[in-house]
């Protein structure tokens, strides 16, 4: 996971092995975030046994939380907290 203040989003590299080849290749998943993503932590925030984000929003003072659904993916939508 990393973050890109500039673009307002944070970056998720999902591996993926390749059959038979022993190489894997990392997908890009963009998720948008609040104004400048500052730091990124995975939990399961909503107790459901599926891992969730968590993103710092620097200059929005808000934290952008993004569900995570089992299957690797967790940007279709988010919810932010905290002071616009």
């Amino acid at each position: 996971m990393v973050t890109d203040a500039a673009a307002n989003e944070v970056i998720l590299l999902r591996n993926r092995s390749i059959e038979n080849t022993g190489f894997i290749m990392f997908d890009a998943v963009t998720c948008p975030a609040g104004q400048s993503p500052q730091a990124v932590t995975a939990a399961d925030f909503n107790s459901d046994g599926v891992a969730d984000l968590a993103i710092a929003n620097r200059d929005s003072g808000t934290v952008s939380i993004f569900t995570g659904d089992g299957t690797g993916s967790v940007c279709p939508s988010h919810t932010e907290i905290g002071a616009r």
